[in-house]
């Protein structure tokens, strides 16, 4: 069955299926493409929708027109924030007539494709950001009510590429890996692997399908849960090919 249901609240659950968002850049602002399919839906054509584009606390909203015409504004820059990672974006369905403003529809935490990526190339899971307020560290995490964000000084004079660096990524992203999982079934006790629209089942979900891993453990399995949290972060490390990488890139300092 479609995802076409309603929620507790009465609104209706758009599914991801009818809703894609694009990132590119022009020039060096980033911007989007959205395409929303509503004809499937019990909704008054007269409603507007709207798309906004988030990141933590900051929003902007775009008016996409009403059900029975989708009309994207011309103007869909990003420039205010600044950068494209971590952009997440929802869509609503807002009500034009009595009562108006009543939400009537919407999907949350869509996480965008890159521009000229396949429907399955979407932005990492794991955005990299720059923070003024790590103080003395080079990273952290920030687990976010949307999404977890991997914060680098802002300091680093060029953050998107010490991201990028061979030796970050083998010493920081197992480590993270293995903390995200241990904060969601350790300390949030979040086990379920098919709500796309929470950041802590699309995590479990990409755990549970590297190479020889699956599901995880029940949450009274607690020696098996740590157990699975390692093999996690060891199969991400093999598939990676991160030893590897480190050796080859250790060395070749010497």
């Amino acid at each position: 069955m479609s995802l076409r249901t309603v929620n507790f609240t009465g609104r209706l659950r758009l599914d991801r299926k009818d809703v894609a968002i694009t990132l590119r850049t022009e020039g060096d602002v980033p911007t989007f493409d959205a395409w929303i399919r509503l004809g499937d839906y019990a909704l008054p054509a007269d409603a507007n929708v709207y798309v906004e584009a988030y990141r933590q606390s900051k929003s902007l909203r775009f008016s996409f027109g009403r059900v029975s015409a989708i009309h994207p504004p011309p103007d869909r820059s990003q420039a205010d924030f600044g950068f494209a990672e971590g952009l997440l974006f929802r869509v609503k369905v807002v009500s034009a007539s009595d009562p108006q403003g009543l939400l009537l529809a919407e999907i949350d935490q869509l996480r965008p494709a890159a521009e000229g990526g396949s429907e399955n190339d979407r932005i990492p899971l794991l955005p990299v950001v720059p923070s003024p307020d790590l103080a003395g560290e080079v990273f952290r995490l920030e687990f976010d009510t949307d999404q977890v964000l991997l914060l680098v000084n802002a300091r680093v004079p060029d953050w998107q590429e010490l991201a990028r660096d061979p030796l970050f990524a083998v010493l920081v992203y197992p480590a993270a890996l293995r903390a995200i999982l241990t904060r969601i079934l350790r300390i949030e006790k979040h086990f379920d692997i098919d709500d796309l629209e929470n950041w802590r089942s699309c995590w479990l979900r990409f755990a549970s399908r590297l190479p020889g891993l699956g599901k995880p453990p029940a949450e009274n399995e607690l020696s098996e849960l740590d157990r699975w949290i390692d093999e996690a972060a060891a199969a991400f490390s093999r598939k990676a090919g991160l030893l590897e990488l480190f050796e080859k890139t250790w060395f070749s300092h010497e």
